[in-house]
C-alpha cells in the first residue's frame, strides 16, 4: 500500500474485531455518517493476513493479499442500528486478529478508532 502510518489525523472509521472458528477473524468496519454521502471508498491492510471474503462492500484486493479497496456496493451498505447515516461493511481474514492499518476514506487519511 502507498499510504503510511494512520497516525491520528482525519475521520475516525470504527473496528470491532472479532474470532471466528477455522482460524479465521473478522473485522466490522463502520463509516461516520459524514463521509458516506453518495457514496465512499475506504483503503485499508491487514499487515500479514489473507483476506478471505468482504461482505457489504465491492472489494478491489491489492497484490499483496492483505489489503485493498473496499467501495460501496450497488445496495447502499448495512445501515447501523444505532445511526442512520452510518454504514458499515464485514471482512473475513486467515489467522489471528490484527488491527487494520493505512486508513484512506474517500481519498483523505483516517485513522480506526
Amino acid at each position: 500500500m502507498a499510504i503510511e502510518g494512520d497516525g491520528r489525523s482525519g475521520p475516525a472509521v470504527g473496528i470491532q474485531l472479532g474470532s471466528e472458528p477455522n482460524g479465521v477473524f473478522s473485522v466490522t468496519f463502520t463509516l461516520p455518517p459524514s463521509q458516506v454521502g453518495n457514496g465512499w471508498k475506504l483503503q485499508f491492510a491487514l499487515p500479514g493476513r489473507d483476506i478471505t471474503q468482504v461482505v457489504g462492500a465491492h472489494w478491489q484486493l491489492d497484490a499483496a493479499g492483505d489489503g485493498g479497496v473496499a467501495a460501496m456496493p450497488a445496495q447502499g451498505g448495512y445501515v447501523s442500528p444505532t445511526s442512520r447515516a452510518a454504514v458499515s461493511f464485514l471482512v473475513w481474514a486467515s489467522g489471528s486478529p490484527v488491527d487494520p492499518v493505512h486508513c484512506v476514506l474517500n481519498g483523505q487519511r483516517c485513522h480506526f478508532g
